[in-house]
Order: C-alpha cells, then sequence, then structure tokens
C-alpha cells in the first residue's frame, strides 16, 4: 500500500526529488509538480537495520546518492551509528559508512550532507577533546573511504561539534553548541574537501 503526501502549496523550484523520513524508515519521493498529489516510490531500508538504529535520524541527497543516518546503529559498540548510501534510482543499498575510530555513544549519522561525491557526517558525541566534544568525517560516496576526520582547533567537552553540518564543492562547516550557551561553527576549506 502507497502513503500519499499531498502538497500544500505552489513549489517555485525545479521539479524536485523529496526523501521523507516516516517512522524510522525512509521513503524517496519524487519528481513532483506542484499541488500534485504524489505516491512515494519505494522505501529506503538497511540491510542490517534494527529496531532502535533511529535509521532516517538525518538524510541528504545529491546526484543520484541519498545518504540515510542510524545514529543509534551498533557496529562499533552501543550508539556508535553509521550511514547507508542508496541509489536514487533504484533505492538499492550501495554502502554502509562507519568512521575508523567508532566508538560506543557517539552518534555517528546525527547529521549529514553530500555534494559531489563526498559525504559529510557528524558524530556529535564523540569524545576527542572531551567528553561530547564532538568530530565530523568526509567519506567518498564512490568507494566509501574515510578521507578526513575534522575537529576544531579549539573542541573542548560539551562542544557537540558535528551536531548540524553543511557541505560544498570547497568548504565544509560543522555547528556545535557548549552546555554555556556559546555557539561555535567551525569551517575547513579546500585541503578536505
Amino acid at each position: 500500500m502507497h502513503r500519499t503526501l499531498k502538497l500544500p502549496h505552489p513549489i517555485n523550484t525545479f521539479p524536485p526529488l523529496i526523501a521523507a523520513i516516516v517512522f524510522g524508515f525512509a521513503t524517496l519521493i519524487g519528481p513532483v509538480c506542484s499541488g500534485q498529489i504524489i505516491y512515494d516510490d519505494f522505501e529506503l531500508l538497511a540491510i542490517d537495520g534494527a529496531e532502535h538504529d533511529v535509521f532516517g535520524e538525518s538524510i541528504a541527497i545529491d546526484d543520484g546518492i541519498v545518504a540515510v543516518g542510524a545514529m543509534r546503529d551498533d557496529d562499533n559498540g552501543i550508539d556508535s551509528g553509521s550511514v547507508y548510501l542508496f541509489d536514487a534510482s533504484t533505492g538499492r543499498q550501495l554502502r554502509k559508512l562507519v568512521p575508523s575510530d567508532g566508538a560506543a555513544g557517539d552518534l555517528f549519522g546525527n547529521a549529514i550532507s553530500i555534494c559531489n561525491g563526498v559525504v559529510a557526517v557528524g558524530a556529535y558525541h564523540k569524545s576527542d577533546n572531551g567528553q561530547y566534544s564532538g568530530a565530523a568525517y568526509l567519506f567518498d560516496t564512490l568507494t566509501g573511504y574515510q578521507i578526513a576526520k575534522l575537529l576544531p582547533n579549539d573542541g573542548s567537552a560539551d562542544d557537540i561539534f558535528g551536531y548540524s553540518i553543511a557541505l560544498d564543492q570547497s568548504l565544509c562547516c560543522s555547528f556545535g553548541t557548549s552546555i554555556f550557551g556559546n555557539n561555535m561553527l567551525s569551517s575547513f576549506s579546500n585541503g578536505f574537501v
């Protein structure tokens, strides 16, 4: 049975490809036109998914690749996290990404951005610079190879760096905030992306 989605107002951009998260699975919908009733094309399901992985907590699409986070996946310990890459035209799972230094409680996959064959992934509970200081990772979508691990120079406990992330052709930005209310935005350019 297909679920339906009615777009409430006109879309003013080129017909988009929409990915939606619905109750622990991701569904790919599109392209769509203004005012059209649409049906999901297919569900994206992790081959090794488990009940409490929080698959679909984050999602990003670029150039025919859909990246879906499962920040409570347990491959590197409880709640270490992972990201799944899917072919947007078929829904087929291409690969699963986990960081080389993943550990229990990292919540890798809480935030994702993808651009030109590179996926940036946040792990805001990574503790390299103190408990919950956070980290971000870059991966090649074609090979699954981990390109880099990103840490701010002035990182400290409770920064939750990697809580949100953005990636463009030559710039990766990650945002975190400390429990003391200090916001921080770190950017990394060219050498990594």
